[in-house]
C-alpha cells in the first residue's frame, strides 16, 4: 500500500496498531543521494567508517521509506504481511533556508526505478527527528508573545515605527468602536518585536494570536480578554491547538517511536548506511563517537541483515557459493531452496505484490527482504542464529566482517590466509577468478576487495584450503601471464611496507 501525505492520517493508528502486534518489521530507504563515490578505504576502522557514513546521512535526505510488517497466525500457519511505502518530504516551517542536497547518480538511479519526484514534493509525508521536535515545542511554549512582557523601542525614523503607529491607529479607529460586535480583528502578519511594541501603547487587555488560513497567508489575530483567568484560557487553547498541529508534522515519526517503544525486531539488507539515515531522521541526532552509537543501537533495537546472512550462509553451501548477494539476485534462490518451509498472506492489498518485480521501490524492497529473512532463517538451521546475527550489519569493501554493535568488531583476516596484489600500472580490472580456473583453488577466494587508495587488490582466501599447499597457491599468483603488472605481497608484508 503506498501512501502520502493525503491517505497516511487516515491510516496512521491502523498501521500503529499493526506494529504493536506484529512480530518483525523488515524497511528499505530511498535517498537522494548515498555519497557513492566516497573513498571508503579497506583498512578503516569500524569508527572510521561510522563517521564517513554519518556524514551522508546528515548531507541527504529521505525519498521513500518501505516498511514491511509480518505477524505470524499460529491458528491457520501462515503470516500476515502487510507491505507500506510512504513518500517522505522534510517539514517546510522548521527554518527558511532548509537544505535539500541530492546526488545526481542516486537521482536518475531513482528516475529509472520509478519514483515519482512530482508526488514527492507535492504530497510527501511530513517527519521530524527528536531535536527538531524539541525545538519546535520549545517555541510553541516558550515563544508566545502573550506570556511575556517585553519593552520595546523602535526609532522614529525606521519604517517599522510608522507601520506599529499606522496599526494602532486601526486598531483604535476600527476595532474598539465594535467591541461589542467584533470577536477579533486580523492585521497583516509582523514580528514578535512589532507585536510587543503595539501591545505595550494600547494596553488594552489585548491577546495576540498568529494564524495561518486554509486560503492561504499568514496573519495576526488580536482579541479583546476581560481578566487574567480569560487571558490564560485563550493562552491555553494556542498552545494545546499549535501542540496538536506538531503531532500530526511528526508524521512517520509516531512510527519510528512505536517500534522503539515496542522494541520490534528491524530487518534491512546491507543497511550499515540506511540505519542511520532511519534514526537521523526520526531519532536522535547521530552520536559523534561510534562507542555511544552502538550503545544507542543495542538499547533501542533488535537488527537483523540479511545480506550478512547471506554471505554467511555461502559459506556453507556450495550451491550459494556464487549467487551475488544484491537484493534481486538472491531472492529467486532462496526462494526456490525454501519453498513449502513457510507460506504468507498479503492483508492490506488485494493485488499479487509479489510479482510486481519492482525492485528499488522501498515498499517492494521490504517486502522482498522480509520474506528472504524468513528464508535465511528456515535454511541456517543454526540455534545460535539470534547470537550469530543480532545487530549486526555488513561492511561493504572493508577487513572487517562486519559492524556489531553489542561487541568489538572482528577482522576477517583471523579465519583467512590474505594477500595483496598491488599494481604496478593501471591495467583495468582483473577478473581474479579466471587466475585459478581449473586448478584446486577455484573456490578458495572466499572474497576479493579492492583497496583503491593504495592501487591494490587484496585476496581473502579460505585458510583450510591452503594448508599444506600455500606455496602452489603462491607459485600460481607469481607465474600466471595476465599476473605481470602487479607486485605481490602477503597481507603482513605489505601493511609493514605502506599502512604504517
Amino acid at each position: 500500500m503506498e501512501l502520502s501525505y493525503k491517505t497516511y492520517r487516515d491510516n496512521e493508528e491502523r498501521i500503529m496498531n499493526e506494529i504493536e502486534e506484529c512480530d518483525f518489521i523488515s524497511f528499505d530507504l530511498e535517498m537522494t543521494g548515498i555519497d557513492s563515490d566516497i573513498n571508503n578505504s579497506l583498512i578503516d576502522t569500524p569508527e572510521i567508517r561510522y563517521l564517513k557514513y554519518k556524514s551522508t546521512a546528515e548531507k541527504y535526505k529521505i525519498i521513500q521509506l518501505g516498511l514491511t510488517l509480518f505477524k505470524f497466525n499460529s491458528r491457520e500457519n501462515y503470516y500476515e504481511v502487510s507491505p507500506y511505502s510512504f513518500y517522505l518530504f522534510p517539514c517546510n516551517n522548521l527554518n527558511n533556508d532548509t537544505i535539500i542536497s541530492c546526488e545526481l547518480k542516486s537521482l536518475l538511479f531513482n528516475k529509472k526505478n520509478g519514483i515519482d519526484f512530482n508526488e514527492w514534493i507535492k504530497n510527501g509525508i511530513c517527519y521530524l527527528n527528536d531535536r527538531q521536535y524539541k525545538e519546535l515545542y520549545r517555541k510553541i511554549v516558550d515563544d508566545n508573545v502573550n506570556l511575556i512582557h517585553e519593552e520595546v523601542y523602535i526609532n522614529k525614523n525606521l519604517d517599522d515605527y510608522w507601520e506599529c503607529e499606522n496599526i494602532i491607529d486601526d486598531v483604535k479607529k476600527n476595532f474598539y468602536p465594535n467591541l461589542n460586535v467584533c470577536s477579533n480583528y486580523m492585521i497583516k502578519n509582523i514580528p514578535n518585536f512589532m507585536i510587543h511594541y503595539i501591545k505595550n501603547k494600547l494596553n488594552n487587555n489585548l491577546y495576540f494570536e498568529r494564524k495561518s488560513l486554509q486560503k492561504g497567508g499568514t496573519f495576526v489575530f488580536i482579541t479583546k480578554y476581560k481578566n487574567e483567568n480569560e487571558k490564560n484560557e485563550l493562552i491555553k487553547k494556542e498552545i494545546e491547538q499549535k501542540l496538536f498541529k506538531l503531532e500530526q508534522k511528526k508524521g512517520v515519526k509516531h512510527l519510528f517511536d512505536k517500534i522503539i517503544k515496542n522494541k520490534k525486531v528491524l530487518i534491512g539488507h546491507n543497511i550499515s548506511l540506511d540505519i542511520l539515515f532511519f534514526i537521523n531522521s526520526f531519532g536522535k541526532t547521530l552520536p559523534k563517537k561510534y562507542n555511544d552509537f552502538k550503545d544507542y543501537i543495542s538499547n533501542n533495537f533488535e537488527l537483523y541483515d540479511t545480506k550478512l546472512i547471506f554471505e554467511s550462509l555461502k559459506e556453507k553451501s556450495i550451491i550459494l557459493k556464487n549467487i551475488n548477494s544484491i537484493l534481486d539476485k538472491m531472492y529467486p534462490i532462496l526462494k526456490s531452496m525454501s519453498e513449502n518451509l513457510y507460506n504468507y498472506k498479503i492483508v492490506n492489498s488485494k493485488k499479487n505484490f509479489e510479482d510486481n518485480n519492482s525492485f528499488h521501490n522501498a515498499g517492494y524492497d521490504s517486502f522482498i527482504t522480509g520474506l528472504c529473512f524468513l528464508s535465511l532463517k528456515y535454511l541456517y538451521s543454526s540455534v545460535r542464529f539470534k547470537d550469530n546475527f543480532k545487530n549486526k550489519v555488513y561492511i561493504m569493501k572493508s577487513l572487517y566482517t562486519n559492524f556489531d554493535f553489542l561487541n568489538d568488531e572482528i577482522m576477517i583476516e583471523q579465519n583467512t590466509i590474505n594477500y595483496c596484489l598491488k599494481a604496478v600500472k593501471r591495467t583495468g580490472d582483473i577478473q581474479i577468478n579466471n587466475i585459478f580456473k581449473d586448478t584446486k583453488f577455484e573456490k578458495s577466494i572466499r572474497r576479493v576487495l579492492n583497496c583503491d587508495k593504495y592501487n591494490t587488490l587484496i585476496l581473502m582466501v579460505n585458510k583450510d584450503d591452503l594448508i599444506n599447499n600455500i606455496v602452489e597457491f603462491e607459485n600460481i599468483l607469481r607465474k600466471k601471464e595476465n599476473m605481470k603488472h602487479y607486485s605481490f605481497y602477503t597481507l603482513e608484508e605489505f601493511r609493514n611496507k605502506y599502512m604504517k
